[in-house]
């Protein structure tokens, strides 16, 4: 199975240099030039855009690639598949997924021991990552699968399906109101929370819909610090000093910080992206359908049954 040429290709986006690509080819650079300009011909279209030491590929390009890397997988797992045949030793195929170290615990307890005993053929490989860089591992073909915080994503070649929508909370010290929050207008809320600093949290990942939220509302966040986790979140709201934003299900019945709904209301959502270029096999599709049980979101199941009607890559 002769795909040097789409080898090459490959390693020429992914090192964004010829010198580069051709060092991990163990070519030279005019060689490696001369096999671009030759499929470039035979396309009859470029593939790169090259301005200065910028590196981008075309429209025709990005097609390429995406049927690039399908190949180089398929490739991938027909070998691992012929090698098992012939040494004897059953194969392993697996399942990537990409997600925020705040649901790794989750994963490993909800989704991984179910899973893993329907299939246990199957390798199941957590990545943890940010929600940002989970999208861009799945469009890598990276990983199969992301389970992010909020679900709008730009590339074509991804889908969505929602999982979970949360309703956020507005979280602060409790000695800001000693009498309770009942009967307390929110814009009074807001009033005192003014001199107070946010702490920047986990769903930092919606980008400028954190921020919107806040300004909606009449706040403009003076950030203190970031917590990376829920957990982090919630030990330092309990030491009441800054305000920050938590879904409701992350907020304990121990904690001493007070909380309330936004004005208007504000929710997150959770979604699992998947490669609109990949086919989609069985434990894929249980995996997902495993997500969807556990959180019990009838939407979610109706835009997967909607894309497995449509056929869009699902075998």
């Amino acid at each position: 199975m002769n795909t040097r040429q789409i080898e090459y290709m490959l390693a020429l986006w992914e090192e964004k240099s010829f010198t580069k690509a051709a060092k991990r080819l163990y070519i030279t650079p005019s060689a490696l030039n001369q096999q671009l300009r030759h499929l470039e011909k035979e396309l009859g279209t470029a593939l790169f855009e090259r301005n200065g030491h910028s590196f981008s590929l075309t429209p025709s390009g990005k097609i390429y690639m995406s049927g690039a890397r399908n190949i180089m997988n398929i490739k991938e797992q027909a070998m691992k598949q012929i090698n098992a045949i012939h040494s004897g030793v059953p194969w392993i195929s697996s399942i990537r997924i990409a997600l925020h170290q705040n649901f790794y615990r989750f994963f490993m307890d909800y989704i991984y021991p179910d899973f893993t005993q329907k299939y246990p053929s199957v390798e199941l490989s957590p990545i943890i990552v940010t929600d940002t860089s989970a999208r861009m591992e799945v469009e890598k073909q990276d990983a199969d699968l992301a389970f992010i915080i909020a679900s709008g994503v730009s590339s074509s070649l991804l889908g969505t399906i929602p999982v979970r929508k949360e309703e956020l909370h507005l979280a602060f010290p409790n000695h800001l109101f000693p009498d309770g929050l009942q009967g307390v207008p929110f814009q009074e809320i807001v009033q005192k929370l003014h001199p107070l600093g946010f702490l920047s949290t986990p769903l930092h990942t919606f980008g400028y819909a954190t921020e919107y939220y806040l300004n909606r509302c009449g706040l403009k966040p003076n950030i203190l610090c970031h917590a990376e986790t829920f957990a982090t979140l919630r030990l330092m709201l309990n030491q009441q000093f800054a305000y920050s934003l938590l879904p409701l299900s992350a907020i304990k019945e121990t904690d001493k910080f007070a909380h309330c709904s936004l004005k208007p209301e504000a929710f997150y959502s959770l979604s699992i992206v998947y490669s609109n270029t990949l086919p989609m096999t069985d434990p894929v599709r249980e995996l997902i359908f495993m997500f969807l049980r556990i959180f019990d979101f009838e939407s979610g199941f109706k835009n997967l049954m909607d894309v497995m009607e449509e056929g869009e890559k699902i075998h």
